[in-house]
């Protein structure tokens, strides 16, 4: 008996770790994809460009003449480009739900069922009806559909736009009159190197485009099919119960994810789900990710604290409450019992007139709620620099002022900012550097920045912790946008590849101690997946951003330093990039900086 219970713990502890190692694989297949993606997309708007550039007169225009054969020649264009990226997608997906059955191929007595789920998860995905009642390819082709659309138009437009201007200006000038100014503006609409350039933001760059969708869908699906191929795959062992829901180390802040990996619904412990239950995607472009739980792993208390999830959210604080819901009228509503289980994830806008349909003063409902306070620290801020404004201005040093006074004239020096709001620099008897937020509001506002004055490292940490401060309050959108932001795709990709990172990924998807010169050193896992976070990643490469490009000695002088640090027994985990490999990275944030339009030229 004893040796079958450790053959099972055995088997177990193994499955956990081939689990983490198809984590890292789904990772490497993402970034792979995304690249692809990129590469397809890109490639289209250039000879979308090109071609545009080339049906130009001796005088650069495009004539109304040549509109109707260059909108035809660019649709051609792009049903290549959905041909292609559709065939990336698909074996995208395959290669994703491969990697999700790995972690039970050893465990499992391998059968044609087992080695057919890939093939049959990449099947059911593609049939699967979504929430918004739209299957993958309906998603897709509305992506297209609205990608020919916006090409055109911009094509159209220009060409259009910029024949009437000529015929104006045709008339004025018979006149012997001086063509109006707003004339004399619309006459370059119809040159074929502004057509193409509009024709290519439509495609990349522009509000809604269908890169970023289908940049979106990529990731989603993706990661749907690894977690789909793994849950089917873990229950052919007969003693997985369940799959637990777990929030990912670069989880940006509380949402809805947060019910789904606490809340004990089904007596098998916090966010463990059966076959089928999993509410795993919880929203696009979601971070989190499933595990399997085995039967002994299963406690009576688990089994004893079964609850649904109103009953768990309304233990929970208002500021969670709010996190989940999204709203302070949701959560009005599950105060007064009035929300139910199948609408937590409903919008309000759906809701209301739902509420008021049986008879619910909605009105009275929402005052009887106030906004959650839930903060980390201090007072949120009131005062605002507008956009464009330094970076210093931003920030009130109560403490380490002369500090705060060297990183701030170096930021200064280098790049300005979107609108910020002003908050303090404090000091900080423990932590070395802390960013403090309303951690509990969906996006909620920075309240300060934190530094210890014995840190080693103090410029530097500023820098660093002002670095955080901006991925979160500096670029449109909610959270930390170093995370799954549009405008850091770039910066992603050139960090990843960066020898520290791929380092680091190493590390921990190896074992706990490995030998070195001076004998065993332990690894600290923990720490190396939170270095490996994306905002982490962000603040430490903005410091050495800032270091590099003000040629600050102070900061320099420090980067120096923090590079070569030892520790003792623990192995060293590498916080900063050589400088050659920090190339290519430095230049994505100047592209960055230049595209928030924060760079000073």
């Amino acid at each position: 008996m004893a040796e079958n219970l450790n053959v099972r713990t055995a088997r177990k502890a193994a499955i956990k770790r081939a689990s983490a190692a198809a984590r890292i694989s789904l990772r490497r297949i993402d970034r792979r994809a995304l690249e692809r993606l990129t590469d397809l997309y890109e490639a289209a708007r250039a000879d979308i460009e090109d071609n545009l550039r080339a049906a130009g007169d001796d005088a650069g225009t495009i004539r109304l003449q040549r509109l109707q054969d260059l909108l035809a020649q660019t649709t051609v264009r792009l049903r290549q480009l959905e041909v292609a990226r559709n065939d990336l997608f698909g074996a995208e997906l395959l290669e994703a739900a491969t990697a999700g059955i790995e972690p039970f191929r050893a465990a499992a007595s391998i059968s044609t069922t087992f080695n057919r789920i890939p093939e049959d998860t990449v099947q059911l995905l593609q049939r699967f009806i979504d929430t918004d009642g739209l299957q993958l390819s309906d998603r897709l082709w509305r992506i297209d559909r609205g990608a020919r659309t916006a090409v055109g138009h911009a094509i159209e437009r220009a060409v259009i736009l910029g024949h009437g201007a000529s015929e104006a200006a045709r008339d004025f000038l018979a006149r012997g009159a001086a063509v109006p100014a707003d004339i004399q503006a619309k006459l370059g609409a119809a040159a074929a190197n502004g057509i193409s350039k509009a024709a290519g933001q439509a495609l990349m760059s522009g509000e809604g485009n269908a890169y970023s969708q289908a940049l979106r869908v990529f990731r989603t699906e993706i990661n749907r099919a690894h977690n789909s191929a793994y849950e089917a795959a873990a229950f052919e062992d007969e003693e997985v119960v369940g799959t637990r829901f777990l929030l990912s180390p670069n989880h940006p802040r509380s949402d809805i994810c947060d019910m789904h990996a606490n809340a004990n619904l089904h007596g098998l412990g916090k966010g463990v789900y059966p076959q089928g239950k999993t509410p795993y995607p919880a929203h696009p472009n979601t971070l989190s990710f499933i595990v399997a739980v085995f039967a002994d792993e299963v406690t009576e208390a688990d089994r004893q604290g079964k609850e649904d999830r109103i009953t768990w959210l309304k233990r929970q604080s208002p500021g969670m409450q709010q996190a989940v819901l999204g709203s302070t009228k949701k959560r009005a509503a599950l105060e007064q019992g009035l929300l139910k289980e199948n609408q937590i994830a409903t919008p309000w806008k759906v809701l209301q007139p739902r509420y008021i349909k049986q008879g619910v003063d909605v009105d009275a409902l929402i005052a009887t709620v106030a906004e959650p306070i839930g903060i980390v620290t201090g007072r949120a801020p009131t005062t605002f620099i507008p956009q464009g404004s330094p970076v210093s201005g931003a920030f009130n040093a109560v403490y380490h002022a002369k500090v705060a006074e060297r990183v701030l004239t170096a930021i200064d020096g280098i790049h300005g900012d979107g609108r910020l709001p002003v908050i303090p620099i404090k000091n900080s008897p423990a932590n070395t550097g802390a960013y403090g937020y309303y951690r509990h509001i969906r996006g909620g506002p920075a309240v300060d920045i934190h530094l210890t004055a014995g840190g080693k490292y103090k410029d530097l940490t500023l820098a660093h912790e002002i670095g955080h401060f901006l991925d979160h309050h500096g670029v449109p959108g909610p959270g930390f946008s170093s995370v799954a932001g549009a405008e850091f795709e770039n910066w992603r990709r050139a960090v990843d590849s960066t020898p520290e990172i791929r380092h680091l990924r190493s590390l921990l998807a190896g074992p706990d101690v490995i030998a070195s010169p001076n004998g065993p050193v332990h690894i600290k896992k923990t720490h190396a997946a939170y270095l490996l976070t994306y905002e982490e990643t962000w603040a430490r490469s903005y410091a050495q951003y800032i270091a590099a490009r003000s040629g600050d000695e102070v900061l320099q002088g420090q980067l120096r330093d923090l590079r070569s640090r030892t520790t003792g027994g623990d192995y060293s985990l590498p916080h900063q990039w050589q400088d050659d490999h920090f190339l290519p990275v430095g230049i994505e944030i100047d592209k960055l900086m230049e595209q928030l339009k924060w760079i000073k030229k």
